[in-house]
């Protein structure tokens, strides 16, 4: 008797598992767009309803929408089922000194649920102009110094990144200075004045 009863709880127990599989009937897909920064409002970044192979009216009927990680809506869905932007997205303002920019949004569809990653990622464009933190920098340089001493100097700062960062710079021409750059990474080119040729304070007067 002890054993009968052990499978008629079993068999519930099996019965209901499986009466949830079919209550939730849950799918998930991710889809992935990229796009430059800057683009008008209204942009399109994709077309969902083709990409999931769905005709737009089944996403309306569906209540297809966005329901987390949007960025402050950032992209909205129309009614053809296509994703475009709702804003102008400034990507230093989205993903400040981050190499990749990924914005991951997630849809959804009811009746059956189901659940759809969007990854959007968005290009960086030249769209910023490198600046010094000063106007003007000073330095006291002995005439002591001997040739091949270095002075470090600031770096110009840009928003941009990879190859609209900063590259290099330049220094106008003379006879005892000479620029060299250090590549720190993250932290960019820094400048380095490289002393040629030592100075003689009496023949710079």
């Amino acid at each position: 008797m002890a054993r009968r009863g052990c499978n008629v709880v079993l068999e519930r127990v099996l019965i209901f598992i499986l009466s949830l599989g079919f209550t939730f009937n849950f799918t998930s897909a991710q889809l992935r767009y990229s796009l430059p920064e800057e683009l008008k409002t209204g942009a399109v970044v994709g077309n969902i309803a083709k990409d999931l192979g769905m005709e737009p009216s089944v996403l309306i009927s569906r209540g297809f929408r966005i329901v987390s990680g949007s960025r402050d809506s950032l992209f909205q869905i129309n009614n053809n089922g296509v994703l475009h932007v709702s804003r102008k997205i400034d990507r230093e303002e989205v993903c400040e000194r981050i190499a990749a920019c990924i914005i991951n949004i997630k849809t959804v569809l009811e009746n059956p649920l189901e659940v759809h990653y969007v990854a959007i990622e968005v290009l960086d464009v030249n769209d910023h102009s490198p600046t010094f933190p000063d106007n003007e920098t000073h330095l006291e340089i002995s005439e002591s110094a001997l040739s091949g001493a270095r002075f470090q100097l600031q770096g110009a700062r840009d928003p941009d990144s990879g190859v609209f960062s900063v590259q290099q710079y330049r220094l106008s021409q003379n006879d005892h200075f000479r620029l060299e750059i250090k590549d720190r990474g993250r932290d960019g080119k820094i400048p380095f004045l490289l002393l040629h040729k030592p100075l003689d304070r009496e023949a710079a007067r």
